[in-house]
């Protein structure tokens, strides 16, 4: 199995199944898939501005990967740190809030299929044609703000959350897609660019 495969397969595969091991030894394991959907989808967010803002998409499953352990780490600080959860918590891409989304994780599940097919989509779409592959992110933003806000609405009274929390998620997504796009620069040659769709080797 070679170095490339390594990274982008076996060592995301071997993090999310420790990270499942944690969740269900406390039988908590629907907060995994919560996690996973929800960092997923906002990680695959960050990663399809940053391929339309410099050409360069990685692959799906260590994107995904990162995002649901980012989302995951207040859950890592109360386990072993005894750290309680916080309102401002919600900057690990709403964390906290998120847990009111009625429906969840079905409903962080139909988000993270949609931004699953923005992400490839927008790979597909051809350069010339910027508006057309802009339209596939702004609908995935739409649906990750709506989900959001209902969330917000749905927190029960008496429960501690920041009064802008659906807010508050976004730092982490528009800082990161705004250093990795300052961090990558231009848009690389077609010679250079090399797509992630079916591992093109």
């Amino acid at each position: 199995m070679t170095g490339p495969r390594i990274r982008t397969t076996v060592v995301p595969v071997a993090v999310l199944v420790v990270l499942l091991a944690v969740y269900l030894s406390l039988d908590v394991q629907i907060h995994w898939f919560l996690h996973l959907f929800l960092g997923g989808s906002a990680a695959l967010l960050v990663a399809t501005a940053v391929g339309l803002s410099t050409g360069r998409f990685g692959s799906a499953l260590p994107i995904v990967t990162i995002g649901a352990v980012i989302n995951a780490i207040p859950d890592v600080l109360y386990l072993y740190f005894h750290v309680a959860h916080q309102p401002w918590m919600d900057v690990f891409t709403w964390h906290v809030e998120a847990h009111f989304m009625p429906g969840f994780p079905v409903s962080w599940y139909l988000i993270f299929l949609l931004a699953l097919g923005v992400y490839f989509v927008t790979q597909v779409v051809p350069r010339t044609r910027p508006a057309l592959r802009a339209a596939p992110l702004g609908v995935l933003v739409v649906a990750i703000v709506g989900a959001t806000v209902d969330a917000h609405r749905h927190i029960p009274a008496g429960i501690m959350t920041h009064h802008s929390g659906y807010l508050l998620g976004w730092v982490g997504p528009l800082v990161a897609t705004a250093f990795f796009v300052l961090l990558l620069g231009r848009r690389p040659s077609p010679a250079q660019a090399r797509p992630p769709i079916g591992d093109r080797a």
